[in-house]
């Protein structure tokens, strides 16, 4: 979980069911006030494939110093970079609010961020890669692709 400077709590959940209500897997969760409540999300739109094939959210949240901007990571490879101010209860206001892009041909399993003078660094690491760096102005993509590497075969490993 990662916390902002009023209060607010960011939060991630992994496999299980999605209903917009009160199930809320594969999301990025905002609650808010003293006994908190859930004031925004964000789930991607493909959650029922991540849920089902054990692809979830893996890595986060973290915030950037000194603003809303929270960031998470999944098993397919993905860094998602997604404004807190907009997470609403129907989720955020636009597209532009979540950016979301292929950071890893592995699972990310963790990830650094050093927050700096005009913008931060996101170092992350794929569980079968060396350590990478990007901004925190990483490119917005169009709809989400598929991973190139991904399947859903099992060989005996698990994440």
């Amino acid at each position: 979980m990662a916390a902002d400077s009023q209060g607010t709590v960011y939060a991630m959940t992994g496999n299980g069911d999605y209903d917009g209500v009160r199930n809320f897997s594969q999301s990025f969760i905002k609650l808010s006030g003293a006994a908190p409540v859930r004031t925004g999300s964000y789930t991607p739109p493909d959650w029922k494939t991540m849920s089902d094939n054990d692809f979830d959210l893996s890595a986060g949240p973290a915030l950037i110093a000194g603003t809303h901007t929270v960031i998470g990571a999944d098993k397919t490879g993905y860094l998602y970079v997604l404004n807190g101010d907009t997470m609403g209860p129907s989720g955020p206001a636009s597209p532009a609010d979540q950016r979301f892009f292929f950071a890893s041909e592995s699972s990310i399993f963790n990830f650094a961020v050093w927050s700096r003078p005009g913008g931060a660094l996101v170092y992350v690491q794929g569980s079968k890669d060396s350590a990478n760096v990007t901004g925190s102005r990483a490119p917005t993509p169009g709809p989400r692709p598929s991973p190139p590497r991904r399947s859903t075969s099992t060989s005996g490993a698990s994440d």
